[in-house]
């Protein structure tokens, strides 16, 4: 609810200062965010944007404040928890309704494995 003297200026006035405050609400979200995205923490993903910064793309890095990840794609879920009391990961995979039957690592290279769903790869049939 706004304030009496603010109800008695004029309309005008009080759609500017209406905008000045969503702008303001809208700059605070964008602080956060921003925020959230710079403070280091266990989860990132890095993207390739043109800033202008420099000719060509510049990789930029975004943090994700958690200590849990999920991916879902393909039928496939991935899971990764840090576990920092005990100073590892761990790492979870199955299917998307869990029921861990159908899903299938295979490794494709050093240190790189593929999973795949097995109800949706047509070749492992």
């Amino acid at each position: 609810m706004k304030d009496e003297r603010f109800l008695k200026l004029p309309k005008w006035t009080q759609d500017y200062i209406s905008k000045i405050e969503r702008e303001r609400d809208v700059a605070i979200i964008a602080l956060r965010k921003a925020e959230d995205h710079s403070k280091e923490s266990p989860f990132f993903y890095e993207d390739l944007a043109c800033t202008g910064e420099r000719k060509g793309p510049s990789n930029l890095r975004f943090y994700i404040q958690a200590h849990h990840i999920v991916a879902e794609y393909a039928g496939i879920r991935v899971e990764l928890y840090c576990v920092p009391n005990e100073n590892h990961m761990r790492f979870n995979f199955g299917d998307i309704d869990r029921s861990l039957e159908y899903a299938v690592m295979t490794p494709v290279s050093y240190q790189q494995y593929e999973i795949r769903n097995l109800n949706n790869a047509k070749h492992w049939r």
